[in-house]
């Protein structure tokens, strides 16, 4: 860089300044978080003419977590982050010809975290998984590789134990696994309150999602279901699902939820808020982010890093581990960087 400040010692929620940075110079803010955290950066600029910043944070291992620009159309940019104990770093880049004064603070709040679940799964526990993979929509585009996502899940699913529930498309093939019903909203409600039934007290329930999904970009997400057509039919959003999950959760049944579904960030708050200590939840990305079909992996990219490369190989990680060392290789950041909430101690 041809420009660096002085690295900042002091431990957040500490740093809080106003500054500048001169044309084409690039300003690096260096942070320290102790203990998992809820961080809010907030950065706002000055308008002048033509100004620019392109700002960008990365975690000690130069991976980018999140990115954003500030004009003159958008200010100020003021975003909550989880972040786990480690080192950070924020880069304030000006590539215009003239000097731009902003200022930035970040402040941090102890994530509370749930208590771990050590209770050991007795010999007479059910598990059972609810498992919605569509590639084949009836009204919307379609989707290459949530089939191929389905497969492997079921195949890890049933080395672990669990009872599968597929739910899919109309002409997908799905390899040796027969699906129960088509992937429609109707039939997702009508088999989580069938699974729901069957359970009781320290069983386990398993929901995986592979396909569409949309949102506000503000955290109302929801899964786009086999009849999505632009209608609330079609359409399980977020507050839905919840009230699903909260039926296993009342019965004390730990659940484990996992979205290769675009926005599926959004949906994480409200499934893990029905009860953190026995709902743990992962997603393809933000809010507001995206998961992708790679057509090299033959998988969605998360289902690929998370399942095929981490989890299938070392099948007894707990939520927390296998998303850790699954994100350590993963190729989207920003908006695109999976998520994971609720209680990680959890595992399948």
């Amino acid at each position: 860089m041809s420009k660096t400040r002085p690295i900042i010692q002091k431990v957040l929620p500490t740093i809080r300044t106003r500054t500048s940075v001169s044309k084409r110079k690039t300003d690096r803010w260096n942070f320290t978080i102790n203990a998992n955290s809820n961080v809010n950066i907030v950065l706002t600029m000055v308008r002048s003419t033509n100004a620019v910043l392109n700002c960008f944070l990365y975690n000690s291992l130069n991976v980018e977590l999140s990115k954003f620009t500030l004009n003159n159309s958008n200010l100020t940019f003021n975003q909550t982050i989880q972040l786990n104990t480690g080192s950070y770093y924020i880069l304030v880049i000006n590539n215009t010809s003239r000097t731009i004064n902003y200022s930035i603070s970040a402040t941090s709040s102890p994530i509370v975290e749930p208590t771990p679940d050590t209770t050991p799964p007795s010999s007479s526990s059910k598990k059972v998984a609810l498992v919605v993979a569509i590639s084949d929509y009836l009204y919307i585009n379609d989707l290459s590789y949530c089939d191929e996502d389905a497969v492997a899940w079921c195949n890890y699913l049933v080395s672990k134990g669990y009872e599968i529930t597929l739910l899919g498309d109309r002409t997908s093939l799905y390899g040796s696994f027969s699906k129960a019903d088509l992937a429609t909203e109707a039939n997702i409600k009508k088999h989580m309150n069938l699974l729901n039934a069957s359970l009781s007290s320290g069983d386990q329930f398993v929901f995986i999602s592979s396909g569409h999904g949309s949102g506000d970009g503000k955290g109302n997400s929801f899964i786009c279901c086999l009849d999505e057509n632009f209608v609330s039919e079609g359409e399980y959003t977020d507050k839905e699902l919840a009230i699903d999950v909260k039926k296993f959760t009342d019965k004390q049944v730990k659940v484990i939820l996992f979205f290769d579904n675009c926005f599926s960030g959004g949906l994480i708050p409200e499934v893990i808020g029905v009860d953190p200590r026995i709902v743990c939840a992962s997603s393809t990305c933000t809010q507001n982010g995206y998961g992708y079909d790679v057509s090299s992996y033959k998988h969605g990219a998360w289902t690929y890093s998370f399942l095929v490369q981490t989890l299938s190989k070392n099948p007894n990680l707990n939520m927390n581990d296998a998303f850790t060392r699954a994100l350590l290789g993963y190729p989207y950041k920003g908006g695109d960087t999976p998520q994971l909430g609720g209680n990680g101690s959890l595992s399948f």
